[in-house]
């Protein structure tokens, strides 16, 4: 135990040397720094405040200048455009009613041949465009163009082993030629 005993011992005079050696400052002089650091950051804060205001006020007068000014230009714009928006909304009422009321009584002149006819060709429009709307869906156009691709190429193919038949065959049938004769 004597031995454990002295090796803590001669371990805590280590330790109190080496924090000798390492020269911590007082509490006191932690303070004194610590109270002129934050002197030094409160005068650094004020100055940058400072000049960032002596810098950006011009702007920031500008910018104000500017917005009461566009302020008032959309003001004036605002007003004058629900007024006239008003009136153009009145003024079109009045012609879609005119014009339908123009078109009820048209209508109602027409022959029933006419009629049936106008109804016919709302009706066709409305079947052509159900059926287009039918054959995007279906994909009916890119199955014909692959179909079309498909036995296109397949012709080539046959095209082209026609050809190379006939080119075998001729140069064979030239190799041979001079050889019928004698």
């Amino acid at each position: 135990m004597k031995l454990i005993a002295s090796q803590l011992e001669l371990l805590f005079d280590r330790a109190r040397a080496l924090l000798d050696q390492l020269d911590f400052p007082s509490k006191d002089e932690f303070v004194v720094a610590a109270s002129t650091a934050i002197h030094d950051l409160r005068a650094a804060s004020a100055s940058s405040s400072n000049l960032a205001y002596i810098s950006f006020r011009p702007f920031f007068i500008l910018m104000g200048i500017l917005g009461h000014y566009l302020a008032v230009v959309l003001s004036i714009v605002a007003k004058h455009s629900v007024a006239h928006g008003w009136i153009a909304a009145k003024e079109g009422y009045f012609q879609l009613r005119t014009a339908t009321i123009w078109f009820v009584k048209f209508q109602r002149d027409l022959p029933l041949t006419a009629k049936y006819a106008e109804v016919g060709a709302l009706v066709i429009i409305a079947i052509l465009w159900l059926l287009r709307r039918h054959v995007i869906k279906q994909r009916y156009a890119e199955r014909v163009v692959a179909w079309y691709r498909g036995k296109r190429q397949r012709a080539l193919r046959k095209y082209h082993r026609f050809i190379e038949k006939v080119a075998k065959t001729s140069s064979f049938l030239a190799l041979l030629l001079p050889h019928l004769f004698f």
